[in-house]
Formats: structure tokens, sequence, C-alpha cells
């Protein structure tokens, strides 16, 4: 699954969807590194996606990064 997504981001660079999703596949793998590194760029391609920064979120509290944590859930 993370292959996946990981060739659907670079088959387009630009479609956020494509970083959740890989992402969350990420998180899903216990990849807390790079899911931090996927959502991020999901976000700053569309701040909107709200979900996004609950797994960031989620992901930053798995590196023992609270604050991060806190920080990414007021966004």
């Amino acid at each position: 699954r993370i292959e996946q997504f990981r060739r659907a981001t670079e088959a387009n660079p630009v479609d956020p969807l494509g970083y959740f999703s890989l992402g969350r596949a990420l998180l899903d793998a216990g990849r807390h590194d790079d899911a931090v590194l996927a959502l991020q760029r999901a976000l700053a391609l569309d701040a909107k996606l709200s979900r996004a920064y609950q797994l960031l979120a989620r992901a930053q509290l798995a590196l023992g990064r609270r604050q991060e944590a806190v920080d990414s859930l007021r966004q």
C-alpha cells in the first residue's frame, strides 16, 4: 500500500490527497517520521485537510513531540 501511494505522489506531486493517503499508510505502518513528512506536504498543498492535522498530531505524539501535536491540532 505504501508503495502504491508513493507512486501516486510521484505521478502527481501536487495532489494533496496522494500525500494524505501516503501519510496515513505510513502512520498505520508505524513509520511516524515519514508520516509526519507526508502529512506536512499534504497540508502545504491544501491547508483545509482537517483530517490530515489529526493524523499529523498522532504521528507527532508517537514521536514524543507533544507540543508540536498540540500546535497541529490548533491549526
